[in-house]
């Protein structure tokens, strides 16, 4: 038995659903729900992790069968397999008249075809982490209701506490973290932390990387922390910005998997975070890095604003792309790289003034976005008060089995 069944990610996962299902699962156990996690993550068994239990997915009429959930929240883009293949199905079409259904979905674009607002409205409520996100749908706006991404702020607060020596022994993994960050601490000039996918913008980190040796008359160096295997060949791209410019610059890829406690080890080897993409819902690496006291830079997008606001600068984008799945996407143009150049130098030059700014909205972004706050627990339950008013989902003329399938 179960109160709600959460399926996307897994909650252990450390991608953007994984933390975001993490953090709503342990809020939704803190209130005292009990939550099943069905993910593609794992496979076969059912076990115990933080008080919550997880599955492997299966069919969507079979895990509610089982659970006898109250509700189910689908967590993640309702395009992208295999997701869409679920909503597609009739086993989903068959949960109208017994379970509430919520989709906390996201997209990162500026505009989503009819299709897309299709999927998102297969549910009796869409929750969203930025309402920028749901000004592009085209049904009722009633059923659209924010549900922040958190984070949990301590991990990014105990490494700078005091040890006293006593205590040494006790903290020893707090201890070795902190020499190791001290040991590498801005070491690197800029970073950016991304999957290597389309949508996040290696070439424009690289190129900013180019343009501030430029400028600075120095080696600029870049920590990259991804994966040389994916969209991006970084080597080639590398290759070409030193052929055009002859300008010399060091990269190095980083695909050591942090733990979450070292996560400020990650962040406060840079001096800034460069985060350009072709546009983003939340952002963790945004957050994280403010908490780490690390500047950031982000792509200038609503939901970036709304979430963001003063506490981060933003790269411009001139220009919008459509993708394959129907959504259209901001674009940055190397263009928009050297309209920042200038405030990105000052940051890097600066970097420990700067770095010391950033610490001091900490508690400001803690008050706002840490997940054991009262504001996500009052959230929660706006969404799943919402969801019980709904007798239908929010689209009852939809055509299911149209077999969407462009997003692997």
């Amino acid at each position: 038995m179960a109160d709600v069944l959460i399926i996307g990610d897994a909650v252990y996962n450390p991608s953007g659903y994984g933390k975001a299902i993490r953090y709503l699962t342990w809020k939704l156990d803190e209130m005292g729900f009990e939550v099943v996690n069905a993910t593609w993550n794992t496979l076969g068994t059912i076990y115990q992790r933080d008080r919550i239990t997880i599955t492997s997915m299966s069919k969507v009429d079979k895990l509610v069968d089982k659970f006898k959930p109250r509700y189910v929240i689908v967590m993640g883009a309702p395009f992208i397999q295999p997701i869409s293949n679920m909503l597609d199905s009739p086993e989903w079409a068959s949960l109208e008249r017994k379970v509430k259904t919520i989709i906390y979905g996201v997209h990162e674009g500026v505009s989503i075809s009819p299709l897309i607002d299709d999927y998102f409205a297969r549910a009796h409520m869409v929750a969203v982490p930025a309402l920028a996100l749901a000004a592009y749908f085209e049904f009722d706006p009633d059923r659209v209701a924010l549900l922040k991404h958190y984070v949990d702020t301590d991990v990014f607060y105990q490494v700078d506490e005091e040890i006293l020596p006593r205590d040494v022994e006790e903290n020893k993994w707090l201890v070795d973290l902190q020499e190791r960050i001290n040991e590498s601490k801005r070491s690197f000039d800029i970073g950016f932390v991304a999957t290597n996918h389309p949508r996040k913008r290696f070439d424009l980190v690289l190129y900013a990387t180019m343009r501030l040796t430029q400028e600075l008359r120095r080696v600029v160096s870049a920590l990259l922390k991804t994966t040389e295997n994916g969209f991006w060949n970084l080597r080639s791209i590398a290759g070409l910005f030193f052929k055009l410019y002859s300008t010399p610059f060091i990269w190095k890829v980083d695909d050591y998997l942090y733990e979450e406690y070292e996560l400020p080890l990650l962040y406060r080897q840079m001096k800034v975070n460069f985060h350009a993409t072709n546009g983003e819902a939340f952002a963790y690496p945004v957050i994280e890095s403010l908490l780490s006291c690390t500047p950031a830079f982000v792509t200038d997008h609503p939901a970036m604003r709304e979430i963001y606001g003063k506490w981060v600068e933003y790269i411009p984008a001139s220009q919008t792309v459509m993708g394959n799945e129907g959504i259209g996407y901001l674009y940055p143009t190397l263009n928009d790289v050297d309209k920042v150049i200038d405030k990105l130098k000052e940051y890097v030059e600066h970097h420990e003034e700067k770095a010391e700014q950033t610490c001091k909205i900490r508690d400001e972004i803690a008050k706002k976005y840490d997940y054991r706050s009262k504001e996500h627990e009052q959230e929660i339950k706006n969404v799943l008060d919402l969801a019980e008013k709904q007798d239908r989902f929010i689209k009852t003329d939809t055509i299911f089995g149209t077999n969407f399938r462009v997003v692997k």
